[in-house]
């Protein structure tokens, strides 16, 4: 299992090495595209709604939209009805670096195909995770310690 994961979390990095060098002149690697589309598909959301989305730990998504504001591609609003919370909205630079930086995912998506193999491909991780929750947890002694099964 330790080999699979490897391999998806390599290729995943390498994915976005490669996105992250074609629009680093812009300062936006794969998190800030992440977002951006978040926000731009879904103007209404929260901030918090948009992290647990994408599957992202606060502190490094706090990082992300702190750099996307920064660099002035989106700015942060009071959500209406709850002014403690937060929505992100696209600038005008930020909506032609999203456009810029999405013409190159594009690319990249056309270059990979979309036959069938990908769905495949997902389809199979999703039954591998699905049986990986169907195993019990491993029995342990007094002290909590997992027994060594190996």
């Amino acid at each position: 299992m330790a080999t699979l994961l490897g391999t998806l979390s390599r290729a995943t990095n390498l994915l976005r090495h490669h996105l992250d060098a074609r629009a680093v002149e812009l300062g936006i690697g794969a998190s800030e595209y992440l977002v951006m589309r978040a926000a731009l598909l879904n103007p209404d959301v929260s901030t918090a709604a948009i992290r647990r989305s994408l599957g992202v730990l606060d502190p490094a998504f706090s990082d992300v939209v702190k750099r996307t504001v920064y660099r002035g591609y989106a700015i942060q609003i009071p959500y209406p009805g709850d002014r403690r919370t937060r929505r992100l909205a696209l600038t005008l630079p930020g909506e032609v670096a999203f456009g810029i930086t999405a013409s190159i995912q594009r690319e990249l998506e056309a270059f990979a195909g979309s036959g069938s193999w990908m769905a495949e491909t997902v389809d199979r991780i999703d039954a591998i995770g699905r049986r990986l929750a169907t195993i019990p947890p491993a029995e342990s002694y007094l002290d909590d310690l997992p027994i060594d099964t190996a």
